[in-house]
């Protein structure tokens, strides 16, 4: 009977101490994007906002090089009054628009991978230079930044496309994907 009781109270002091200090190995989470509730913020404002590919739309005289627009959150809704409308025109995103492309066939709000505290912007490219690419937008306080952009193609990634066109980019699933 002593025993029992010595184990218990054992046992009782052990998951006691183990449920108040929680696991000790774990480094203590960043607060960033992709943390509880502010899943999809580009611009770190606490709203969740929202990135649209229309890689069908016309760039000047361009036809189907493609578009991505970016709706920014607020405490009632996203707004198509808020928006920033990027294309391979806009100062700093790689390449320029070309006839077919599709860029943003493909879009996605990943987690904050540079943890900054802002979510960043993935577009798909899959038509770019017959091989496809990805184009990851940094979070800033404006919204994704078009500027110190990456641009990552199938070959980057160290794959063999082919065919006409190699489609990396074609698909981002998931949309929080965390290295």
């Amino acid at each position: 009977m002593h025993r029992a009781v010595a184990l218990a109270a054992v046992l009782t002091t052990v998951a006691a101490v183990t449920f108040a200090t929680g696991p000790t190995a774990a480094a203590a989470p960043y607060k960033g994007a992709n943390t509880a509730g502010v899943q999809e913020d580009f611009n770190g404002d606490g709203y969740r906002d929202l990135v649209v590919g229309a890689p069908g739309a016309a760039n000047g005289g361009v036809e189907e090089a493609g578009a991505v627009v970016v709706l920014y959150g607020s405490a009632s809704s996203v707004s198509s009054t808020r928006r920033t409308v990027i294309t391979q025109a806009s100062l700093g995103v790689p390449g320029e628009p070309e006839a077919a492309d599709g860029f943003g066939t493909a879009v996605a709000a990943s987690a904050d991978l540079d943890r900054g505290g802002k979510a960043e912007a993935l577009v798909g490219v899959p038509y770019e230079n017959a091989d496809g690419c990805v184009w990851i937008a940094r979070g800033t306080a404006t919204g994704p930044a078009t500027t110190g952009s990456t641009n990552l193609s199938g070959r980057d990634a160290g794959l063999t496309l082919r065919g006409f066109h190699g489609l990396f980019g074609a698909a981002l699933p998931g949309a929080h994907i965390a290295f």
